[in-house]
């Protein structure tokens, strides 16, 4: 029989795994604000406005799957601290977050303090599909395949 989304084991699926790691609130947001130039634990948990309980377990959990990577630094007369930084994993997350940003400025209300733009020409920044033959990829002409043997 060939392999079909119905035949395909849930926790197999790309999609199971990746929100089981990324799908709670917080980690995007995390992903989110180090990508936005906020490295070190204080200043995450101050503009999340998040406990330390909650935020220290989900750095950690993004470092241990690669996503971000932590680094000590030292003020002048302080104690070592982490900062964290993006992984190349990290930054592969960039264009979901992009996605999340485009379609939540058109159809979630309230979602328009935020955009992506190109560094080079200050343009917004919106995500195009594409296949591995180089065509656009409207999203009717999307389809969900399940490679044989899956």
């Amino acid at each position: 029989m060939p392999a079909t989304l119905a035949t395909l084991e849930s926790s197999r699926c790309p999609i199971t795994r990746s929100v089981s790691l990324l799908g709670d609130r917080w980690s995007l947001l995390i992903v989110r604000d180090v990508l936005g130039g906020l490295h070190r634990f204080d200043e995450l948990a101050s503009h999340l406005k998040i406990s330390r309980a909650v935020l220290s377990p989900r750095l950690a959990g993004l470092v241990d799957a690669g996503i971000l990577e932590r680094a000590d630094y030292r003020e002048p007369g302080a104690r070592r601290r982490a900062e964290y930084r993006l992984t190349e994993s990290g930054q592969e997350l960039v264009p979901i977050l992009a996605a999340l940003v485009d379609w939540g400025r058109r159809h979630v209300a309230g979602s328009a303090g935020l955009r992506l733009a190109h560094t080079g020409c200050l343009s917004p920044v919106h995500v195009e599909m594409g296949c591995a033959a180089g065509h656009a990829v409207p999203n009717a002409q999307l389809r969900i395949d399940v490679p044989p043997g899956h």
